[in-house]
Parts: structure tokens; C-alpha cells; sequence
């Protein structure tokens, strides 16, 4: 059955809060709540790319992060609450003659730990999915945010990797392998990381599916694949398939850009008609596609 807005909306905001930050989680789900199918889509599927596919999935807990901040004592209380609310964690088992590195548990950048600091982090991976995600959300004021290209091109993204996800979280090998007593968020959780981190390949056979649980879940604190139900945040989603004029769908991203608002034009408006033409090109592919997550395309 699906959950109710209130229900979902206090779903996000939680994981958010575990993982990013109160503020991020904050903004992001008023942002959820008033804007349109392609902010959801983006908010929706960089939470779970980052939740799932970190290359450091011991320190996707914000509170994790924070601790081993503060247990080196080389940081305040509200010096490792910014460098944790940024995603990094420190390395307390440098190489020899290595200095302490803060890393970043998600990509796994490594920066010097005197020079901590998001923009630090920014520099050092510019493509890392949890700044982009958080760069997107702060720069949020009293307007919603605005697209650049690359997050119009990771939206396009979304749509197809979301869509094949949903398809697979509902097969009959996961059926099979809900019966044999897993928590239906942990089996939909490690299902998640493995597509996500092969570029969106899962298993077909239940006892396969049944595997994942086992080497996947001792990656993490236990608590963190129970703290999103990713398909209940799939469900409201419209990933249709197909050209938008026939599916009734209008463009999620550049969106629906034969019936844009006037403050939408004014964000888009600076892109060539062949930049607009390649980007639906993503967005309305052969449903059958790969679906590879963003970065792995």
C-alpha cells in the first residue's frame, strides 16, 4: 500500500537527517513537498546513490562521521559537526609518513585534514554526487534552486535508473526472496547498492538476491538500511517510459519544456536548442535501456 505524503515526506526528512544534516533535510523536503516531478526526482535519487553506493559505507551515518571527528581531538564540536555534515570522516590509519587525510565517505576523496572544509572537498572531487546534492539544497533561498546542466543531465539520468530500479525491486526473484524472512528494506536496500554499483545490473534468482544481504549488509551500521523503505520512495515517482507527447508525461527536466513556467524559462534559457534536444534525448530513450545510475553511463 503505498504511504501517504506526510508519511513519505517524514521518511526523507529522517534519512536526510541521519546522513546529511537537519538543515539539508530541511530544506530539501520543503523543496520536495512544493516543486515539481523533476525536483523530486533529483532529491529522490541522489538520497539513494548516496546512501547506498558510498565507497566508505561504515561512515554513511552523519553521527558516525561526527564521532570519529571528535574521538581524534584535532577538531571542535563545531568544527567536525561542518566537516561531517560535509561527508568526510578522518583516516586514523594514514600510510607511514602520511599526515592524518580527511575522506570523504562517499567517493572517497582525500584531502589534508588541516584544509578541511566543503570546498576543500568540492576541489578535490568536483563530481562527487554528495556535494552536488548539497551544493543544490543550500543554494535553495526564498526561489528554488536553479538547474545547471549537470544536475538537468543527472535528472535525465535518474529517470531511467529510477525506472529500471523499480522494475527489478518488483521481480519475481525478489518476491521469492522477500519469503524468506528478510526485513523487505534491508533486501530492497543491498538490492539497491549492487545496481547502483554495477551499473545497474541485479540478479535474477532469489537465492542470488538472498547472497547480496549477506555481503552487503555487514558494510554498514546495521541501522542504516532500515532507515529508508527505497521503494515507498519510488512509488509516487512518475518514470514513465517513452516519447512525453505520447505518454501524457511532459519532460521531467528541461522540462516539460513545452509548458514552462516563466521562472523555469528564465533558468533554462542560456542553453542552445541542440543542448535542449540532446537532454530530452536522454529523458525519453528506449525504456529498455541500461537504466546505469549516474556516473556510470
Amino acid at each position: 500500500m503505498a504511504e501517504s505524503l506526510p508519511e513519505l515526506t517524514e521518511q526523507l526528512k529522517s534519512s536526510l537527517e541521519l546522513h546529511y544534516s537537519p538543515e539539508i533535510a530541511t530544506k530539501a523536503v520543503e523543496l520536495y513537498k512544493r516543486s515539481g516531478e523533476e525536483y523530486k526526482v533529483y532529491i529522490v535519487g541522489c538520497l539513494i546513490l548516496t546512501l547506498t553506493a558510498s565507497v566508505k559505507p561504515e561512515y554513511t551515518l552523519l553521527s558516525r562521521r561526527k564521532s570519529n571527528l571528535l574521538q581524534s581531538q584535532l577538531y571542535s564540536i563545531e568544527q567536525a559537526s561542518e566537516l561531517a555534515e560535509s561527508g568526510l570522516y578522518l583516516d586514523d590509519q594514514p600510510r607511514p609518513q602520511q599526515q592524518h587525510r580527511l575522506v570523504c565517505f562517499h567517493c572517497s576523496a582525500k584531502i589534508p585534514h588541516q584544509s578541511g572544509s566543503l570546498s576543500a572537498h568540492r576541489q578535490a572531487s568536483p563530481g562527487c554526487y554528495f556535494v552536488r546534492f548539497f551544493d543544490f539544497i543550500k543554494s535553495m533561498g526564498s526561489a528554488d534552486p536553479s538547474f545547471t546542466e549537470s544536475v538537468i543531465r543527472d535528472i535525465g539520468r535518474y529517470v531511467k535508473a529510477l525506472r529500471k530500479l523499480k522494475i527489478d525491486l518488483c521481480s519475481q526473484g525478489m518476491a521469492i526472496a522477500m519469503t524468506y524472512g528478510f526485513d523487505n528494506k534491508l533486501l530492497t536496500f543491498c538490492t539497491a547498492r549492487h545496481f547502483m554499483r554495477n551499473s545497474g545490473r541485479v540478479p535474477d534468482r532469489a537465492g542470488d538476491l538472498i547472497q547480496l544481504v549477506h555481503s552487503i549488509q555487514p558494510l554498514f551500521h546495521e541501522s542504516v538500511p532500515l532507515t529508508v523503505d527505497i521503494l515507498a520512495l519510488l512509488e509516487p515517482l512518475k518514470l514513465l517510459p517513452g516519447r512525453p507527447e505520447s505518454s501524457g508525461y511532459h519532460s521531467v527536466v528541461v522540462g516539460q519544456y513545452d509548458r514552462l513556467s516563466g521562472s523555469m524559462q528564465s533558468r533554462v534559457h542560456s542553453l542552445t536548442h541542440a543542448q535542449l534536444q540532446a537532454i530530452q534525448s536522454v529523458l525519453t530513450s528506449n525504456p529498455s535501456a541500461s537504466g546505469a545510475p549516474p556516473g556510470q553511463s
